[in-house]
């Protein structure tokens, strides 16, 4: 698998990590992405504020999903 995002990243297309789990085995495919996208919610505030501290200076986006709708807001 990370070979083939390795060539599609090459190739210019966006590599986004969808699911994304934290820990050191997924760290290779975070080298190569420009994006994540992260469920809050079964994220915890903690993790996604780590998330982002960690990813962020890296120059890749953090997308929340799952959010809700506006009447939970």
């Amino acid at each position: 698998m990370l070979a083939l995002c390795r060539s599609i990243h090459e190739q210019g297309y966006t590599i986004a990590l969808d699911d994304f789990v934290a820990g050191p085995q997924f760290e290779p495919p975070t080298r190569l992405a420009q994006l994540i996208k992260v469920d809050v919610r079964v994220t915890s505030k903690l993790e996604q504020e780590r998330l982002l501290r960690t990813y962020r200076p890296r120059g890749i986006a953090l997308l929340a999903e799952k959010g809700g709708d506006y009447e939970r807001i």
